[in-house]
């Protein structure tokens, strides 16, 4: 494949609609992306959340914080299909079986970790933090 070639392909997963998920809010795709050893780990977390698909990606401010910072937030239409599997792992736990199903039929690949999460509380939808839990930044 040529530079140009590889630059056609993803301008067209760029523009492949994602999957839709219906049903109650959940996260159907949870796991981290690294891209090397001196820049921080980044949470990706898919979830549906009142009908409509969100993706954030955070990073964690310290080790077994809850603090979050957002580095990128979108929404349903605005998410490429590209964007939503991480480079790194996949929680299987965390993902939603029939939404994984969905995204292996564009042949993305899923690399799921071999460590487990916590199951989930009571009550409680999803694996990640949402854009609604994040703090709200102070000046």
């Amino acid at each position: 494949m040529t530079a140009d070639e590889l630059e056609q392909l993803l301008d067209y997963m760029g523009s492949v609609p994602i999957p839709r998920a219906e049903g109650e809010d959940r996260t159907l795709i949870y796991g981290w992306s690294k891209s090397g050893q001196s820049k921080p780990t980044v949470m990706h977390h898919l979830y549906l959340k009142d009908g409509e698909i969100n993706l954030v990606k955070y990073v964690l401010n310290g080790f077994g914080s809850r603090g979050i910072e957002i580095i990128h937030h979108a929404v349903s239409d605005e998410i490429r299909l590209r964007d939503i599997v991480p480079n790194k792992r996949l929680y299987a736990e965390a993902c939603d079986f029939e939404y994984c199903k969905a995204i292996a039929g564009f042949h993305l690949p899923m690399i799921f970790s071999t460590r487990s999460l916590p199951a989930l509380a009571e009550g409680q939808a999803f694996h990640g933090d949402i854009v609604e839990s994040a703090p709200v930044p102070t000046p």
